[in-house]
């Protein structure tokens, strides 16, 4: 029991420790460009999509966590909407691309930030962006402002270790230019599609919450104020790790897993758990007592009484007493009192029994002429025990036999 206890003390110790260390740790800072709407790490976009989830003036109706193809064939027709995708490469097969297609030409928008696009999106809509060094992303410091001159900002955007990206070839005739950098080169145009329009931009860490709240936070809400009359949808599936942790099917065990305090709970749990089964899950049993049958004692009696007249034997002394036990337990049993010179009660006794009358008859018979002889042979007596034994085998009562 003390050995017990000890164990459950130490447990409890370990737990209480684990559980401490869990909540005081201090968690690493994740500096990857995950540029998720849920994500509050420095490069995630938790602060954008919020501000337009909580936003009086705009309207936010969904995230879809599908591809385009599986997901924007869904949306309800009737007021103008924007899709958003902020990522670090766009790249969609063509039964995306046909699919945002027809969503744009319906008079939809999709704004799309991206360091680059995909060979199949820029031809088809007849664009090209420049290639940067991802290494010179550090030491690069850039600045850039909007061309609307309702939307510019009175100083320029700058930033420190921003891509420095931007369109290398657009087709001046079709295409408008809506963003630039301090060079004057393109980062952000808008490309009409039938009733609607592409809204391509290649700075997406402006987006991201380290870059909103210490850089400038103006510049990215400016940049999508074009769409301030539309309903927007959040894109969470052409994200950098989509198959590893953001864009698979969001199921409760995932998140649990994705929130700090959930998962040190569901840590705690399995460990609790696992601590019953190998503490708690010993069979407990009380002992059970062992109860001896309970002996026969009546077997006894008779077998002693059969040795006393074995050693000097009376016939008719044993078949008084073998007719006095057959009467008293046809008395306890049925309720009659034999009476052999009664023929009343040998029916009785086989209408009750079953016992042939005939044979109740012959027993009280010969008993009859055991009572008038003064001795009698072991032939008469075992003709009557036998008899006898008969109305007991119908019970299922043992008789030692002599």
């Amino acid at each position: 029991m003390i050995k017990k206890i000890l164990t459950i003390i130490f447990l409890v110790v370990l737990i209480t420790f684990y559980l401490v260390t869990e909540l005081t740790r201090k968690k690493a800072i994740n500096w990857e460009q995950n540029f998720n709407g849920v994500s509050k790490d420095p490069y995630g976009c938790y602060i954008l999509r919020k501000t337009l989830e909580t936003s009086d003036s705009l309207l936010f109706i969904r995230s879809s966590w599908k591809t385009l193809y599986e997901s924007l064939p869904s949306l309800k027709s009737g007021k103008t909407k924007t899709l958003l995708i902020i990522t670090d490469k766009f790249d969609a097969d063509s039964l995306d691309l046909s699919t945002a297609y027809t969503f744009v030409g319906e008079g939809n928008n999709i704004f799309i930030s991206s360091y680059s696009f995909g060979k199949r999106f820029c031809d088809s809509l007849n664009f090209k962006t420049e290639s940067v060094s991802i290494a010179s992303f550090k030491s690069n410091t850039d600045s850039f402002n909007l061309t609307n001159p309702y939307l510019q900002l009175t100083n320029k955007a700058t930033y420190q270790g921003i891509s420095p990206n931007t369109f290398d070839e657009i087709d001046t005739a079709n295409h408008t230019v809506l963003g630039a950098n301090y060079q004057k080169k393109a980062n952000y145009i808008r490309i009409p599609y039938g009733s609607g329009a592409f809204y391509l931009h290649t700075q997406p860490l402006v987006f991201t919450n380290n870059h909103i709240l210490n850089s400038n936070s103006e510049y990215p809400f400016r940049a999508i104020s074009y769409f301030k009359n539309t309903a927007f949808i959040w894109d969470n599936y052409y994200k950098p790790r989509n198959s590893l942790i953001y864009n698979e099917s969001r199921t409760p065990f995932r998140y649990l897993l994705s929130q700090d305090a959930l998962r040190a709970a569901l840590y705690l749990s399995l460990l609790i758990i696992f601590i019953y089964f190998l503490i708690g899950s010993k069979r407990k049993q009380r002992f059970i007592p062992v109860f001896q049958q309970p002996e026969n004692s009546t077997v006894k009696f008779v077998t002693t009484i059969a040795r006393l007249y074995q050693g000097q034997p009376d016939y008719k002394k044993m078949a008084v007493k073998k007719f006095i036990y057959l009467k008293e337990m046809v008395h306890s049993r049925y309720s009659i009192k034999l009476d052999e010179n009664d023929a009343q009660t040998a029916i009785h006794l086989s209408e009750k029994t079953g016992f042939p009358l005939e044979k109740i008859k012959e027993l009280f018979s010969i008993y009859r002429r055991i009572e008038a002889s003064i001795s009698i042979d072991d032939i008469t007596l075992r003709t009557f025990a036998k008899l006898a034994d008969q109305i007991y085998e119908l019970e299922n009562i043992t008789i030692v036999k002599n």
